[in-house]
Formats: structure tokens, C-alpha cells, sequence
């Protein structure tokens, strides 16, 4: 996640140990089952012949898919991989950090690529130049560079949510899982919605006195909860179910009721009608969450008010919620 190497190999090789002994069973499970696991039959992969670039060349695309941050590292004159010269890659304070380092005995001039996008502008942290597209390294010597711009969560690149959760983690209102995770494919609870909206709305750091029944002082979305009752979008008193995944119908209610009451107005509603109208036991709040454009139905007519939502789905109706507020 932030720095750490990532160490590709068959499943074969914990098997047995340098002695030829096999290794302990539950210790290789543990480290498999933590494993990113690339099934390989029938795709074409062999060892035989492949040269480095072009094992690099395939694992990269197995990176690209599994969500994880990679560089690729080319001498500038003839395009090929630049073996002397290795690069740590981590994530500080929002930002992506490369540390490049030369080990061979001449300057190597190379070209860096982050996820397949040549580096541009990056500032060497040492002087704060930019350096360009072209980076020259003395022997035995390395540089540190800062890139600009660039979005720190590894597992978004080409998602189709992404320029709302980089919009969003830019203006501080959703986080990631990690320092280069956002997960955007795992369901968010009820807590990690509320905490979202209040974040739009304002009302961080109201002080929670223990209202809700099902929510204990010392969890973290408690301020969020007090804040969410300052919002109008939850009332004291009721179980909250902080840690159930929300539903798109409750989504749609949190939203509203939070507009409405920051804007101080009700809001009119077209009357839309979906395939399974029938089973929304709110029909008023998806009415409204749905002419205000906060969310959409699906391509074959139905709402499925009981779906959960991912991370993604809500950063994108976040998106549209923001933007609302702020016409």
C-alpha cells in the first residue's frame, strides 16, 4: 500500500524450503490466502523464452487490473527497461512518491511512466524543480519526486466512478480504505453514508450525548450520527443500524431530508414510475431523490429500492448531491 514491495511467484515455490523440506502447510495457507491469485491456464503465459521485458510487460497488466500502482522505468535514448536503475513507489500526505535510484556505474538518463502515463510533472524534493519528461541519475546516487495531480488511489484507474471519487477526495469529503485504496466494489454501511452527507453538509463535530440506542459513544461514526441529527437526517431516539449496508431507497431518504434541511426548503417532485414501484415503502423520497437527478433507475425500468450501493455508486451520487448544493 504505501511503499512496501510486491513479491510475484508461482504457487509452487513455498512448498518446500531450500533443503528441499516442505515448508509448514498452515503458514503457506495463511500467506495464500492473502495472496492476489492470477490464474494463468490457457492464457498463453510461459516461461520459456520470455525475456525480463516482456515478463514485466505482462505482470504490469496484471497490476493494472488488480488495482495496484506500478512504474515502468525506460532509457531514454533507446526505449528499452532500464535494469540499473530501481524505483520504491508510496503515497505521502495525498500525494504519489517515487524514489528512483541508479546502480549502475555510468549517469542513466531514463523516462518514467506511472501506470502507463509518462511523468510530466514531478518536483524533485530535494530543490523543488520540476524535473521533466527526462530524468538523469548519477551513479550510485538516487532522486526523490513528488507527483502532481495524479490520483493516489491505485485501485480506480479507468474506473468508471473515478473523476467523482478524485473530485471528492480532493475537496475532503470521502477518504480511502488506505493511503492508495479506495475499494470503490465494497458495499458502504449506513454510518459511511451519514458520515459522507454531513460532510457536505456542515455539521461535522456536533457533540454526541448518547441518543440513538444502537450507537455506543466510542465508535467513530458516533459524532457523525450527532452531527446527522443536527441535519435533520436521522432522529434521536431510533436504532440507527449503523453497520447494515444502506439500501438505494434509504439513501434516497437520507439525501432529501439532508437538502431540505440545509437549504431550509421542501422540494416538488415529478411523479416518476419505475417497474417495481410496488415495492418502495418511501415512494415520496425516491420521487424527489430521483427529479433532483441525486439518483437514477436502472436500463430496464426498475429502481430495486433494496439493493446495497457500493462505494463507487455513492461517491457518484455524492457527486450529483454536491452539485446540487452548490447552485
Amino acid at each position: 500500500d504505501n511503499g512496501g514491495y510486491l513479491i510475484a511467484m508461482s504457487d509452487d515455490v513455498l512448498l518446500k524450503d531450500d533443503r528441499n523440506q516442505e515448508h509448514d502447510k498452515e503458514l503457506v495457507d495463511y500467506i495464500m490466502s492473502r495472496a492476489h491469485i492470477i490464474d494463468y491456464k490457457g492464457s498463453g503465459w510461459t516461461m520459456d523464452n520470455m525475456t525480463h521485458p516482456e515478463f514485466l510487460s505482462k505482470l504490469y497488466d496484471e497490476f493494472r487490473n488488480a488495482g495496484i500502482g506500478y512504474v515502468k522505468i525506460l532509457n531514454s535514448e533507446t526505449g528499452e527497461f532500464e535494469p540499473y536503475v530501481e524505483c520504491n513507489l508510496g503515497v505521502n500526505d495525498g500525494k504519489v512518491i517515487l524514489n528512483l535510484a541508479n546502480y549502475g556505474q555510468e549517469p542513466r538518463t531514463v523516462k518514467v511512466y506511472f501506470n502507463d502515463k509518462l511523468i510530466e510533472n514531478a518536483y524533485e524534493l530535494r530543490n523543488r524543480e520540476n524535473v521533466g519528461g527526462s530524468i538523469t541519475i548519477d551513479p550510485y546516487d538516487s532522486i526523490t519526486l513528488q507527483l502532481e495531480d495524479e490520483n493516489v488511489f491505485f485501485d480506480t484507474y479507468g474506473h468508471w466512478a473515478e473523476n467523482e471519487i478524485l473530485s471528492l477526495n480532493k475537496d475532503g469529503i470521502i477518504n480511502g480504505v488506505s493511503a492508495s485504496r479506495y475499494a470503490p466494489e465494497d458495499d458502504i454501511t449506513r454510518a459511511e453514508f451519514l458520515a459522507l452527507l454531513v460532510r457536505c453538509a456542515g455539521t461535522e463535530g456536533a457533540a454526541y450525548n448518547g441518543e440513538i440506542a444502537d450507537v455506543p459513544a466510542d465508535e467513530w461514526y458516533a459524532e457523525s450520527c450527532a452531527a446527522g441529527i443536527k441535519a435533520g437526517v436521522i432522529s434521536a431516539g431510533d436504532n440507527f443500524r449503523p453497520n447494515d449496508k444502506i439500501t438505494r431507497e434509504e439513501m434516497c431518504k437520507m439525501l432529501v431530508d439532508c437538502y431540505e434541511n440545509t437549504k431550509n426548503a421542501i422540494n416538488d417532485y415529478a411523479d416518476v414510475s419505475f417497474t417495481d414501484t410496488a415495492l418502495i415503502s418511501d415512494i415520496n423520497s425516491v420521487k424527489k431523490a430521483v427529479s433532483m437527478k441525486f439518483m437514477i433507475g436502472n436500463a430496464d425500468g426498475s429502481f430495486a429500492p433494496s439493493d446495497t450501493a457500493t462505494r463507487a455508486e455513492a461517491a457518484a451520487v455524492i457527486k450529483r448531491y454536491t452539485d446540487a448544493l452548490n447552485k
